[in-house]
């Protein structure tokens, strides 16, 4: 049962968007989405699932989904840790987002959760911990039309189920030390063997993280990359736009 409490608010930008809190309840839990769409959505509009890295539902997947709704999507930025569940600190964040990746299958069925309306065009991103929930959604062959990660891990936390169906578009720092080459060697090998539309796209330079701005030197595995962060946006809407 999904249950939702939304407040709108109207903001003033290019395209008029609304963006919307929404409470939902997967499983008797409550989890704390948000929600931005055009003012006056255009019929068959897409929908993109946003969800979250290790530290949880914060400005980051927000601002994506406002900037998405500009472009006349319909965003839903996903809380999958829980209503009021937003580490701070590293040990947090990782204690949060291993809890998943220990019980992928509770991670895929929150997921699912919010594929809810059977003729929704549905898409999902993510980013970190998030890109790696949207390759599962891939992998498990949810009801998406396609997947991008973002800095994402490229292992399988489950075994594939059938021929993947959905495109895949993945979006890597080429110098990520927290994804070893093998990893995105067996990925390649996989997606080799999969059916599905798949790109890969790799920024020389950047590292892990490298949408999500910050202070932190590249020499620390995770910093802010510019350019990495604004081709791969203009790649994600040329892929959105291109993916039927």
């Amino acid at each position: 049962m999904i249950g939702s409490i939304a407040l709108a608010l109207t903001l003033q930008t290019a395209v008029e968007i609304t963006a919307t809190d929404r409470i939902v309840e997967v499983g008797g839990l409550k989890f704390e989405d948000f929600i931005a769409q055009p003012l006056k959505p255009k019929r068959g509009a897409k929908t993109v699932l946003i969800v979250h890295d290790w530290n949880g539902l914060d400005s980051h997947e927000k601002n994506y989904a406002k900037r998405l709704a500009e472009q006349g999507y319909i965003a839903i930025a996903v809380d999958v840790y829980g209503q009021g569940v937003r580490p701070t600190s590293q040990k947090d964040c990782s204690a949060e987002a291993g809890k998943l990746y220990q019980a992928p299958k509770t991670l895929h069925a929150r997921l699912a959760a919010r594929l809810v309306d059977p003729k929704a065009k549905y898409f999902a991103l993510g980013f970190c911990f998030g890109g790696t929930s949207v390759l599962e959604m891939a992998r498990q062959n949810m009801k998406v039309q396609g997947v991008a990660s973002f800095h994402g891990g490229l292992k399988p936390l489950m075994p594939q189920v059938g021929s993947r169906k959905p495109a895949v578009l993945t979006l890597h720092g080429e110098d990520d030390p927290f994804v070893p080459k093998a990893d995105v060697a067996a990925f390649h090998a996989s997606m080799a063997l999969s059916k599905a539309k798949f790109e890969f796209v790799a920024y020389p330079g950047a590292v892990h993280s490298f949408t999500i701005k910050s202070d932190a030197p590249k020499s620390s595995g995770a910093a802010y990359d510019a350019n990495a962060d604004t081709e791969s946006w203009k790649k994600l809407l040329e892929w959105l736009k291109a993916t039927k």
